[in-house]
């Protein structure tokens, strides 16, 4: 986010030239209902799915309808996401996983478009008019398209995303919205109506979720308060004739601990039309102490049912655990096939006997270049087998691992922590150019810190994606 966003933006009544008139004629036409009749299609799942609007702008959004009852009206949910769309470029990621789930209990499909705005990294406030003609032609599509309820949109934004719905989906040409509701987290200012709102527009139940800890310094920039912007915006609303805002500031808080899904969830319990249905079964997960739940749970199923990591004997995968040198030989070597290979009758390694558990491991991992160890004076090289694996190896590893494939780094780089100079820049800028990690929301990657078993299955299952 920035401060004083307002100041990018237009804030005088904006009269419809020819582009504007074009999305004005298709949302009247198609999601007030007044057009030609098409025969709607069946929503179905996909992701970067490519759009291009009037004004130009293209870029993607991905679908999901999983489990919708095409018998019955089938609403619409939308999830705009912060600024570098974390979780709009990660389709299976749980955060969206989780929001779709929510949406299809309630016979709702998801769709989180990818902002088209490429200037710097990727954001909904900066070109905001712009974007905002760009989704309003992509929302018209889609109520054709799938013959969406309009009765039933609900708007969920994070930060940046937060931002564009308050300030630009419900004030601008937002009338096209019948019912439904918006869930604003982690900012959500205000500016000038650009169109007068419906009455149905302002009787929308609007809850605005910030942190208390998410106020200047929380985020970049540090003067920037998702706060003091939440409560810019909820007064505005409230003060236009809005009669359904709130305003929620849950202690401890702060712009990184937001769980989206389950605030959406509890807004459409709370507000949602449609009947919740009786809990499904527990689920279980793939171990005992890594629920169906579990932020890395389809990673960890994965990483199990390929044997690339396993658990202990009392059914435990002990996911915040440290991955050790060893543990690491053995995923790579697993994850490579498991192939034909006999390790030397004398060990690379001083530190590594031949009868160690997993000796036949390290020694292809030497043999093949992906770890030389450590060299001693004398001439002889350790392992360090039981020696937890930081970020910045694990992701030299995987480089390695891959071939050490020609790359060229960026001369910035892509995290705030990790310097152009520093040992493993480009393995870590590479495993980040490939989407195998992209580190924190912060901005950070952390290259000191350990690797734990869960982040280490979502690393191996992403390799494998990306080979």
């Amino acid at each position: 986010m920035t401060p004083h966003i307002a100041r990018r933006f237009r804030t005088a009544s904006r009269p419809l030239g020819a582009l504007a008139a074009v999305v004005s004629l298709v949302l009247s036409s198609f999601l007030l209902g007044t057009g030609p009749a098409a025969a709607a299609e069946t929503p179905t799942t996909g992701f970067t799915r490519g759009f291009t609007a009037p004004n130009g702008l293209s870029s993607t959004y991905n679908l999901y309808a999983d489990g919708i009852d095409r018998s019955k009206p089938v609403g619409v949910a939308f999830y705009f996401d912060g600024d570098g769309q974390y979780w709009a470029q990660r389709p299976t990621g749980s955060v969206v996983r989780n929001m779709a789930r929510h949406a299809a209990a309630r016979n709702m499909v998801l769709v989180v478009p990818l902002s088209p705005d490429r200037t710097g990294s990727r954001t909904w406030w900066e070109n905001i008019d712009a974007n905002g003609d760009w989704f309003r032609a992509l929302s018209g599509h889609l109520v054709q398209r799938y013959g969406l309820d309009t009765n039933r949109v609900w708007l969920t934004g994070y930060s940046g995303g937060a931002e564009f719905i308050t300030m630009e989906v419900l004030a601008d040409r937002q009338n096209w919205i019948r019912g439904g509701g918006a869930v604003v987290i982690g900012g959500g200012g205000a500016r000038k109506m650009q169109t007068a709102p419906s009455a149905a527009v302002k009787s929308l139940p609007i809850q605005w979720v910030t942190g208390a800890d998410d106020i200047a310094g929380a985020t970049q920039p540090a003067t920037w308060s998702a706060l003091a912007s939440a409560r810019r915006g909820q007064q505005s609303y409230a003060a236009q004739g809005f009669t359904r805002t709130s305003l929620q500031v849950p202690a401890g808080v702060n712009h990184h601990e937001y769980d989206q899904a389950a605030l959406l969830d509890a807004a459409l319990r709370t507000y949602g039309s449609a009947s919740v249905p009786a809990p499904a079964p527990v689920v279980p997960g793939p171990f005992k102490d890594v629920p169906a739940t579990h932020t890395f749970a389809p990673e960890i199923t994965w990483v199990k049912n390929r044997a690339v990591l396993r658990g202990w004997p009392d059914g435990t995968y002990r996911p915040a655990h440290q991955m050790t040198r060893e543990q690491v030989a053995a995923a790579l070597y697993r994850l490579a096939g498991s192939p034909a290979y006999t390790p030397p009758r004398t060990s690379p390694f001083t530190d590594v006997p031949t009868s160690h558990v997993f000796y036949k491991e390290i020694a292809w991992l030497h043999a093949k270049g992906i770890s030389t160890g450590w060299a001693a004076a004398d001439g002889t090289r350790t392992y360090k087998p039981a020696q937890r694996v930081s970020r910045d190896q694990m992701a030299a590893f995987f480089y390695r691992q891959a071939g050490k494939p020609a790359y060229t780094p960026p001369r910035t780089s892509p995290f705030v922590d990790v310097s152009t100079g520093q040992g493993f820049y480009k393995e870590m800028a590479w495993l980040q150019a490939t989407g195998i990690s992209t580190g924190w929301k912060d901005g950070t990657y952390r290259p000191g810190a350990g690797t734990s078993r869960d982040v280490m299955a979502a690393f191996l299952h992403r390799y494998a994606e990306n080979s």
